[in-house]
């Protein structure tokens, strides 16, 4: 089936596995933190505390959710963009081509990928801390090379959510733009009800994305703190998020108001067209003979008029939509302020 077709190679590896994808995510989860608490019985100087149980249950966790997250996002942003090709039925373009184009020929992504790798890396290479013991034991090595791998991986699916959203918020002003253009004229409000789901997606994504950024904030707790490193790109990630928000919300308003504007033209015509025939009612010399005539007409003006202020009063942006956003981004605010060290920055002042 089309719909089963993937378009990037984690959706793929994940289909040909014949388990649920939720129970690979658990397993590995699992498998990730009975690790470190092996680690922890030999290694001296990571000892199962709070802090290191903290950031190990931090990093199993979102591994685990990242890879289960990007599998579903995949399914259920397809979906959505399918659902409106059914709705928008047009050989002059297609929501989901222009999606899958954008995924399959694209190397951005790869790009990406480097932009939020290779900084976490730099700075970490000038402030990791390392668990070798004084003899320099190969477990504490070993340890290092295993939080190094795992840094890699949340990096490396964090990339991967970033394209996925970024390819949505793209996808939808391009799709928005063709359709503003093409003749494809769909009543409004069956219009506003479809585009909805599709608002309902993306703030579901928005959520999934701001508890992801949390989690990584998390794992790099230290007792310390965050560098300032860490805290700046954390910071540009939820503005990433911000702006998925922003530009998706937009480009739907715009599918809205695109369609809005074509249904509009004939109804302001019937209206023009309306008014012309009271005002020449009116201005005969037995106007009064044609009352009757003339409140049917004005009944059927109120009708046109209610039909304008209902197409006019339909907005993507509303109370539910700015509330869940201000929702969503309490929690990894507050991670970023947790991890920021006020102790060391009280203490440094003169």
């Amino acid at each position: 089936m089309a719909e089963d077709c993937s378009w990037t190679w984690m959706e793929s590896a994940l289909r040909k596995i014949p388990v649920p994808v939720p129970v690979i995510s658990l397993l590995i989860g699992t498998m990730i933190l009975l690790l470190y608490w092996l680690f922890s019985r030999y290694v001296v100087f990571f000892e199962w505390n709070k802090m290191h149980q903290l950031s190990s249950v931090a990093v199993s966790t979102l591994i685990a959710y990242q890879i289960a997250g990007v599998f579903y996002l995949m399914v259920y942003m397809k979906k959505n963009f399918r659902l409106l090709d059914l709705f928008y039925a047009s050989s002059e373009f297609s929501f989901c081509k222009i999606l899958e184009d954008k995924f399959r020929t694209s190397y951005l992504y790869y790009l990406l990928i480097v932009y939020i790798i290779a900084p976490i890396f730099l700075i970490n290479g000038l402030s990791t801390q390392y668990f070798c013991d004084e003899r320099g034991s190969n477990l504490g090595r070993l340890l290092d090379v295993y939080n190094d791998i795992l840094i890699f991986i949340v990096l490396f699916l964090l990339a991967t959510i970033l394209w996925i959203i970024l390819n949505m918020a793209w996808s939808l002003r391009e799709a928005g733009k063709k359709l503003e253009r093409s003749s494809v004229t769909r009543d409004v409000l069956n219009s506003d009800l479809k585009l909805k789901s599709l608002k309902s997606f993306i703030l579901k994504v928005l959520i999934y994305y701001f508890i992801c950024i949390s989690l990584a904030i998390t794992t790099y707790y230290t007792p310390i703190g965050l560098s300032v490193y860490e805290t700046i790109f954390f910071i540009i990630l939820l503005m990433i998020g911000a702006a998925f928000f922003f530009a998706g919300l937009d480009a739907i308003q715009a599918m809205i108001s695109s369609q809005i504007e074509k249904e509009l033209e004939p109804i302001n015509m019937r209206i023009m067209e309306q008014i012309q025939r009271v005002e020449a009612l009116a201005s005969q010399k037995d106007y009064i003979s044609k009352g009757e005539e003339i409140n049917s007409i004005t009944s059927m003006l109120e009708i046109m008029q209610k039909q304008r202020a209902e197409l006019l009063s339909i907005r993507i942006y509303d109370l539910r939509s700015i509330g869940t956003f201000i929702t969503a981004t309490i929690l990894p605010i507050m991670a970023l302020i947790n991890g920021i060290p006020w102790k060391e920055i009280m203490n440094s002042k003169p």
